[in-house]
């Protein structure tokens, strides 16, 4: 067995700066026919559909890195097996109230009622996203060991929490009521 030293040459010349860059050229525009454009744009109209059809069905090749891994899917089911949260009524409270609270007088006592109503149902609400990060924290815990459960559990289940269910992304997976 031979050792090398440091001076020993590996056989070939270091090829110059220029070489490397020009094999490293690639065309940054797109096909100049007619038919080349289309043809690219179908692609990547068919890979964009592909990204969106597989971010809404959970897919972790596209999904986010904030909501890829086995420990983020059994969080969003266990959100999504829920029958009902309270951030599902809030979201569209908010938006009500902020419709009434732009008005005239006569509207000015409803905006009063439903803006006093949206404080009393997010105290309500984070009530119930504690309880629900509770419940994924122990069911995380059975699953992956108590020692292995990632950070961040209430913020994810904080916002999946507070969306209706059917504009949720990554769609649900399970159904309401069903036991995780």
């Amino acid at each position: 067995m031979t050792e090398q030293t440091p001076n020993a040459k590996k056989g070939k010349p270091t090829p110059a700066r220029k070489e490397q860059e020009a094999a490293r050229k690639r065309p940054l525009v797109a096909p100049k026919t007619k038919e080349g454009q289309q043809a690219a744009r179908a692609e990547l109209k068919n890979q964009r559909e592909a990204a969106r059809l597989g971010y809404a069905a959970g897919d972790d090749k596209y999904l986010p890195k904030r909501d890829a891994g086995p420990q983020r899917r059994l969080i969003r089911d266990v959100v999504d097996s829920r029958l009902f949260t309270v951030g599902e009524l809030l979201l569209p409270l908010m938006l009500i109230s902020v419709i009434f609270g732009t008005g005239t007088s006569a509207t000015s006592v409803i905006g009063t009622f439903l803006s006093d109503l949206v404080l009393v149902l997010f105290v309500v609400y984070l009530l119930d996203t504690v309880l629900i990060a509770r419940k994924a924290k122990s069911v995380l815990s059975a699953k992956f060991g108590s020692g292995k459960v990632e950070k961040g559990i209430w913020l994810y289940v904080a916002f999946r929490a507070m969306y209706p269910r059917i504009i949720r992304l990554p769609k649900a997976q399970v159904r309401r009521g069903e036991k995780i």
